[in-house]
């Protein structure tokens, strides 16, 4: 048995490789096979068919809940500060998209826009949806303790959000260097400047 789920998740492997090479599309299960370096019969030996495997690398790759990888109850204590709330909740933001998971699900975003796999909308719009979903949820919060501007909070939140998601796919491959946390410094002082009471 642990063959068989060995051989499984080599299969998974490879067709997140050739997915992220030549998209769903541009992938075949031979392929696939070849990758594996297995005949194209084992790959049905564990799938019924190329969007059965798609379908398992989405729902390994996409996380159940951006705001549980992201709001942790350190991170919420520290919501009485508001600017240093922001700063390292920004940081877990890039901390977050560096992970090889998160990695490889926004590449196949970015490929495969506007595709549904089982219900998971992949596309861009509903990616960064979340994040202004769960953004304008703290901004709402921080309003009604009167930490910052009465403002549309959704509007601060796409504000506060668009130069990260920017940097994210100018410079996926340094999120966590000096460079990426200077600019997130400057970020959240000069958004914090601008809203602030």
């Amino acid at each position: 048995m642990p063959e068989k789920k060995n051989t499984k998740e080599l299969i998974l492997k490879a067709a997140l490789m050739q997915i992220q090479e030549a998209g769903y599309n541009g992938t075949s299960i031979r392929d696939i096979a070849k990758k594996v370096g297995v005949r194209e019969s084992a790959i049905y030996n564990h799938f019924k068919s190329k969007s059965e495997i798609f379908e398992e690398i989405i729902n390994k790759l996409k996380p159940d809940s951006v705001a549980k990888k992201l709001l942790t109850d350190a991170l919420l204590e520290k919501l009485n500060n508001p600017e240093l709330f922001l700063k390292e909740f920004a940081f877990k933001i890039f901390t977050f998209w560096q992970s090889e998971n998160e990695q490889s699900f926004i590449k196949i975003i970015l490929i495969e826009q506007s595709r549904t796999v089982k219900e998971i909308d992949l596309s861009l719009k509903s990616y960064v949806a979340e994040y202004i979903d769960l953004i304008k949820l703290i901004f709402t919060e921080m309003i009604k303790h009167n930490f910052i501007k009465k403002e549309d909070p959704e509007l601060l939140a796409i504000s506060f959000f668009s130069p990260l998601f920017f940097y994210r796919i100018t410079n996926n491959n340094e999120l966590l260097s000096r460079k990426a946390k200077k600019f997130l410094d400057n970020h959240v002082a000069f958004f914090w400047s601008s809203v602030k009471k």
